[in-house]
């Protein structure tokens, strides 16, 4: 079962993984990791390795830029179709309450975020949760076994593509 580890465990395993004033996002765009579900022309969809809540997905732009007003038309299609995509796979594979759709990031490279746009995907399981509760690693973040991960890992490519096939096609 995915366990909760503190804030200072994840800050501290990031520490020694992460260069300091590093882009994260670069490097999980440039990264064939094990937690990549889909690589788009401009667009990356991974699991978020320090996820706040199991099953978290990162939709990243592929190129680093740090504002709406540089993303392209096309990326911005592509953002919003993995999206959607990402959205419907997380609901159909891990039944949460809901999810939660966000654009965050800070003005600067740090260990937890980055100025570099994408969204968290972030599913909600338990009816307390409040975005105050979930923006937030105060109150820890989700590690899992080898095993586990690879499970969610498969879990959600076998819907992706499935998802990914109806938002292009409009069929079921």
């Amino acid at each position: 079962m995915p366990h909760l580890i503190t804030r200072q465990e994840a800050i501290s395993n990031l520490e020694k993984e992460i260069a300091k004033g590093e882009c994260i996002a670069c490097r999980l765009v440039n990264s064939q990791g094990k937690y990549l579900l889909h690589k788009g022309a401009r667009i990356t969809v991974l699991l978020s390795e320090y996820p706040r809540c199991w099953g978290q997905v990162m939709v990243i732009a592929n190129r680093h830029i740090t504002s709406f007003g540089e993303l392209e038309t096309e990326e911005w299609k592509e953002m919003s179709q993995y999206l959607h995509a990402a959205t419907r796979t997380i609901e159909q594979v891990l039944k949460p309450l809901r999810c939660y759709v966000a654009a965050t990031g800070a003005a600067d490279n740090q260990l937890m975020t980055t100025p570099h746009l994408h969204f968290n995907i972030i599913p909600v399981y338990h009816k307390t949760d409040k975005p105050a509760t979930i923006f937030t690693w105060e109150h820890g973040l989700y590690a899992g076994t080898e095993a586990e991960w690879k499970e969610l890992s498969e879990n959600l490519h076998k819907a992706w593509k499935d998802n990914l096939l109806f938002l292009r096609h409009g069929e079921e």
